[in-house]
């Protein structure tokens, strides 16, 4: 008997085995580390910084149209609140999106109107546009800013159709989605 190779073999075999086992130690670790979630909560906790949205992020149901005077001050209002809890400085992102998850004809974003933190009003399409093809898919930029170890900053969205919307897209829904995206850095 030829102990050698049996021992080579077995050296083999156990080699391979933890290199089996450490292969997929490592890919349950990193699917664990990129788990996305999804649900309806309306807290959102990035790091420490948090984001409340009062009544939610969507955007969307009974949207109807008025003067800029008006929707100023009437349109569908829809607030949040940015906390930094944290040790650290953080900027963020706040953008305005398309909702794909809704269904039906969308109004076009031109006659979509929206007032951010009492702000001029402006057509939804005439923001600066950070991304996608279309309107299906567009995410507009609302603010980019810092916020300060402590600090909490509380936001306002007034969103409303135009006053000048035409008769031949009445029945569209509008679906959008207001989007927070942190960073930690050396924020102001």
């Amino acid at each position: 008997m030829n102990y050698s190779n049996i021992f080579r073999k077995q050296t083999t075999l156990i080699v391979g085995s933890i290199c089996l086992l450490l292969i997929v130690f490592l890919g349950i670790s990193y699917a664990l580390f990129n788990k996305n979630l999804e649900g309806d909560k309306l807290v959102v906790n990035t790091g420490d910084l948090k984001v409340t949205y009062t009544g939610g992020n969507q955007i969307g149901g009974d949207i109807i149209p008025l003067s800029d005077a008006d929707g100023k001050t009437s349109g569908s209002l829809y607030s949040f609140s940015i906390n930094n809890n944290g040790t650290i400085n953080s900027s963020y992102t706040i953008s305005i999106a398309a909702d794909s998850t809704v269904t039906g004809t969308k109004l076009p974003h031109q006659y979509i109107k929206v007032s951010y933190d009492d702000g001029n009003p402006v057509a939804l399409n005439s923001l600066t546009k950070m991304s996608g093809s279309n309107e299906n898919d567009a995410v507009y930029l609302l603010k980019q800013s810092g916020i300060v170890t402590g600090a909490t900053e509380n936001h306002t969205l007034r969103v409303w159709i135009s006053d000048s919307v035409p008769t031949s897209v009445v029945g569209n829904v509008v679906a959008l989605k207001i989007k927070v995206l942190s960073e930690v850095n050396g924020a102001k």
